[in-house]
């Protein structure tokens, strides 16, 4: 069964509170309405399993089915390929990194305004969403991803999703990695 936000979560991952902990965050994130319980577990491991029966209690998470219609958003329509640009994902990304304000957004921004075709400005979009991912709030992160996936022509959107999850997999497998060591300090 699929796993969806309810209301209340997404309104928690709207706030950076301290009402859930880093993998219940990053395991809620993930819970998009396309992933199951086993799909989950296969990225966090067995104990995700816990955690998502705890979001479930909590009323952070509902599966398919098992919530009030209202509960569970329905997804954003799909903007026609008409409405989907490269020019507005150079532009937007281009907005984002202005914002930041540091010389590798701009030395980004740059790499991304002098790419010579389409294939190169996916590149240098991954690459800025990558250096968000590192520079900003994950919150922050996550919209940017969101809104280039809304915008991005069809034939570029799979790229882009699959370089996004790459980067949550990667970032969680840091993460458990510095969470061993750690652990293995304690112990010593």
């Amino acid at each position: 069964m699929l796993l969806h936000k309810t209301e209340l979560a997404r309104a928690t991952l709207a706030r950076t509170g301290t009402e859930l902990g880093r993998r219940e965050r990053q395991v809620l994130i993930l819970c998009d309405g396309r992933r199951g319980i086993d799909a989950i577990a296969s990225m966090f491991g067995v104990e995700s399993l816990g955690i998502i029966q705890s979001l479930i209690a909590s009323g952070y998470l509902v599966q398919d089915g098992a919530a009030p219609a209202r509960a569970v958003a329905t997804p954003a329509p799909r903007l026609p390929q008409s409405r989907r640009s490269m020019a507005a994902c150079k532009m937007y990304m281009i907005d984002m990194l202005q914002l930041q304000r540091t010389p590798t957004a701009a030395s980004l921004a740059v790499a991304l305004q002098t790419a010579q075709d389409d294939d190169e400005r996916v590149l240098a979009l991954v690459d800025a969403l990558g250096w968000l991912r590192t520079a900003t709030k994950a919150s922050v992160c996550e919209r940017v991803a969101e809104r280039l996936k809304e915008i991005v022509p069809e034939a570029y959107l799979a790229g882009i999703e699959a370089a996004w999850q790459q980067m949550i997999v990667n970032d969680l497998s840091a993460a458990d990695a510095g969470s061993n060591v750690l652990r293995f300090e304690a112990r010593a």
